[in-house]
């Protein structure tokens, strides 16, 4: 086999590589851990010089030493003056860790996630086993898809820390109320502009609960829109 036939045969099986890898779920993805000069000098906490980077933050239980050269250096970079700082001749950074198991996770996403897919209830939760993170003020937030067919869902916990950060993959099983529009169904569009209300009928082209924003058609005007169901008869078009 030559060499042009050989690179042909390999590459469909590198392009396939490399997209299984782009769809691989990025647990445990962490955002670089920093050591800014507000830790080094407490007086600059919320100012442009508070926020400037010195180093990389040392290994989680790992401990790093910070001289006052380095600190000099990163001010020079980010064109501000260390005139009347008084900057440690060597400052010990530490990285103290904090585990949470699959337990303490839940106890903090659980809620937010039910929050998020409200009216549906979750009736079962897969999270991530444990995360090691940085001791400090932990905050969580959740990007999640809405519920499919089957009322099954996933997403994305993020597990912030100090200046690291963590994406945690999750999925749930949820017990979702019937929708109270139907695809298909006869409903009433109304229109707000100002002070001005009109109504029409339209023709849900997606299922919908109370809430949720759905994709409607104008039946005198055949032309599709967005509305949010307000009953099981009433839909509020949105602009």
């Amino acid at each position: 086999m030559t060499r042009q036939r050989t690179a042909a045969w390999f590459r469909p099986t590198i392009l396939l590589c490399l997209s299984v890898l782009a769809a691989l779920p990025n647990e445990g993805l962490a955002q670089r851990d920093v050591v800014r000069l507000s830790e080094i000098v407490p007086l600059l906490a919320g100012t442009a010089a508070g926020n400037v980077i010195v180093a990389d933050a040392p290994t989680l239980g790992g401990e790093r030493r910070i001289r006052r050269s380095e600190v000099l250096a990163a001010l020079a970079e980010a064109g501000l003056s260390a005139e009347g700082l008084a900057i440690p001749r060597v400052t010990r950074i530490r990285r103290e860790r904090v585990t949470l198991d699959e337990d303490a996770i839940a106890d903090r996403a659980r809620p937010l996630i039910a929050e998020r897919l409200a009216p549906c209830e979750i009736e079962r939760l897969r999270l991530p086993r444990r995360v090691v993170l940085p001791a400090g003020n932990l905050e969580m937030s959740v990007e999640v898809s809405a519920p499919t067919r089957g009322s099954r869902t996933s997403g994305t916990l993020i597990v912030r820390a100090r200046s690291a950060e963590r994406r945690l993959p999750f999925s749930a099983q949820l017990r979702c109320p019937p929708p109270a529009v139907r695809a298909g169904s006869r409903v009433t569009a109304v229109a707000r502009i100002g002070s001005v209300r009109a109504t029409a009928p339209a023709e849900a082209t997606q299922p919908g609960r109370i809430g949720d924003v759905i994709r409607i058609r104008n039946l005198a005007t055949r032309r599709a829109l967005t509305a949010r169901v307000i009953d099981a008869e009433t839909v509020e078009v949105l602009h």
